[in-house]
């Protein structure tokens, strides 16, 4: 069967992360036909740029050479996503990222990786409270970068209303990046959910969000506003078992849950036809119709692609 989903937030997965100071271009093509044959047709490469901007400079470029070098990466491999560094250093917000490399949004950092990229950055992940923000929102967008809110502390529907001002699309993985506990009212969920100028990215693997928060997220957010992704990160595909990654440690359980030792998530062992499954379930209930909509349509329109 044709391949038909968009995923617009890879990490990695069989053993390869985007991140890996050793990627190489044959492990880039071996990880687009793995994801072909699971039914993504297309895909955005996430890099964890809370690293060293050499590491994220030279991944860039492989991924690149590997585009120009296999037709099938060409063909799949829609664009790189930046998830990092300028999020925020909190525990719980900064997730799984390093809080050490957390810088503020620099348009001048993000130009240096566009230029690796050779024009291929099309998503950005960032803070709405950190410095500068709202100009940096507005010049990743003339460069024509599709900026998104992600690992951040802001709630406020004014801190969020300037950023949609400025030209912020989305919301990454709504819901996650977050403490374990919050405010009941004053937080970033239901600005996002009410937030009619953004779409919302969110992770149908039912792990990141349960099945009964999908339920609401697929109820209350229209349908032109959601972007199902993966999040797959470089554990998934494969089996049971202890991963290691830089010194890492990563657990990933029988049933597809992928945590850290800490015991917090850490991406997804998610497909995109996995989470589309999910989605189909009748507790959710979506049609063919609304499938096509999160599934491909939004994201390719969430990353100036429709």
């Amino acid at each position: 069967m044709e391949p038909k989903w968009i995923d617009v937030q890879v990490n990695g997965r069989i053993g390869i992360p985007f991140n890996s100071p050793e990627l190489t271009e044959a492990e880039v093509l071996k990880l687009t036909e793995h994801l072909r044959d699971e039914g993504t047709a297309g895909f955005v490469a996430s890099i964890t740029t809370t690293c060293a901007p050499e590491t994220a400079v030279r991944n860039i470029r492989t991924i690149v050479a590997a585009r120009k070098r296999y037709a099938e990466c060409e063909k799949r491999i829609l664009g790189l996503h930046f998830e990092g560094p300028f999020i925020s250093t909190v525990k719980g917000y900064v997730g799984a990222h390093d809080p050490a490399r957390v810088c503020d949004p620099d348009i001048a950092l993000l130009e240096r990786y566009q230029d690796a990229a050779e024009g291929l950055v099309r998503l950005v992940t960032i803070a709405a409270e950190a410095k500068g923000a709202e100009a940096f929102t507005r010049q990743a967008t003339a460069m024509g970068v599709t900026v998104s809110i992600g690992h951040s502390t802001a709630w406020e529907p004014e801190v969020i209303g300037r950023l949609a001002e400025a030209g912020a699309k989305s919301f990454t993985h709504l819901g996650n990046a977050l403490p374990a506990l919050l405010p009941r009212h004053d937080n970033v969920i239901w600005t996002g959910l009410a937030e009619d100028r953004m779409m919302v990215q969110f992770i149908p693997d039912g792990f990141h969000l349960r099945k009964e928060i999908l339920r609401v997220y697929t109820r209350a957010v229209p349908l032109e506003r959601l972007v199902a992704v993966s999040d797959c990160s470089f554990p998934g595909g494969l089996p049971p078992g202890e991963y290691n990654l830089h010194g890492d440690r990563f657990f990933l359980e029988p049933n597809g849950f992928l945590r850290s030792a800490a015991g917090t998530l850490h991406g997804s062992s998610c497909t995109m036809a996995q989470a589309m499954r999910n989605l189909a379930d009748p507790y959710i209930g979506f049609t063919e119709r609304e499938l096509q909509a999160v599934g491909h349509d939004n994201p390719l329109r969430l990353i100036g692609l429709a």
